[in-house]
């Protein structure tokens, strides 16, 4: 799958616009100003997503292989933190 990089920004409170310039959608409905702050994360929760799904699996294999509690805890929190990261800038 291709997409514009990012990472994207707001410009005003309905565009979003790539760091390179190129425009990725202007909204113009009621609730344009919470739906763009979803499209410009958009970069960033995939990379999260795709970070997590392979932190993931690293995870399940060190569970099987009876990795200490704390070594599966510290990847656990990494994964949380990046995921939250990414959510937080849904919220704003």
């Amino acid at each position: 799958m291709s997409f514009t990089p990012g990472p994207w920004e707001i410009r005003g409170k309905k565009t979003i616009r790539a760091s390179n310039g190129i425009y990725v959608a202007t909204l113009s409905h009621w609730n344009a100003e919470a739906n763009a702050r979803l499209i410009a994360a958009a970069p960033e929760m995939h990379d999260a997503l795709e970070g997590a799904d392979v932190d993931l699996d690293l995870l399940l294999m060190a569970i099987k292989a009876g990795d200490p509690p704390r070594e599966l805890e510290i990847r656990a929190s990494d994964i949380k933190r990046r995921l939250s990261a990414a959510l937080s800038r849904v919220k704003g």
